[in-house]
């Protein structure tokens, strides 16, 4: 986590539930969140996900 955006992201968890993508290496091996960074950096990846909105009206 960069330093600059830490307030930012504490500020968000209170009202957002943040759940990572799952990634898988070329064996489809889950990888861990904590490793996405070291283990996909230069990678060409496919992405599919849903984004939920819930209004509190």
């Amino acid at each position: 986590m960069h330093e600059e955006t830490r307030t930012e992201l504490q500020e968000l968890s209170a009202t957002h539930c943040v759940v990572p993508v799952p990634a898988y290496d070329v064996k489809g091996n889950l990888i861990k969140p904590d490793t996405y960074r070291r283990s996909l950096e230069d990678a060409i990846v496919e992405l599919h996900f849903n984004l939920t909105h819930l209004s509190s009206s």
